[in-house]
């Protein structure tokens, strides 16, 4: 069963989409590794901190305090762009209530090498 699943999945996403989902020896994907990768590599700018928890408890990808921006790094790909816009619409409304003024929603992506 699991095999006709695969096949399935193959035939509908093509083989791009098995080797990129299938888990590696450490139990994480292909597009996993290069994310943690592209977000290790990543310089967000001048001014930026990473990895700002919020008091939600969420976490922003880069945040400039004194400019009031926040940035999310995403794959170059529409559907995680989407994700990360709405990501960025909800901290920057939450930094605002947080230290005030109007912030700035910023989404940059990267490629898979």
């Amino acid at each position: 069963m699991a095999d006709a699943i695969k096949d399935l999945k193959g035939a509908l996403f093509g083989p791009s989409y098995l080797s990129n989902n299938a888990p590696t020896k450490n139990g994480e994907t292909a597009a996993t590794q290069a994310g943690k990768q592209a977000h290790k590599d990543w310089d967000p700018g001048p001014g930026f901190e990473k990895e700002v928890t919020l008091e939600s408890g969420k976490r922003a990808d880069a945040v400039n305090e004194a400019d009031k921006i926040v940035k999310e790094l995403k794959p170059d790909n529409p559907r995680a762009i989407k994700r990360g816009e709405a990501q960025v619409g909800r901290y920057a409304k939450e930094l605002g209530e947080m230290l005030g003024g109007v912030w700035q929603g910023v989404v940059e992506t990267y490629r898979r090498e």
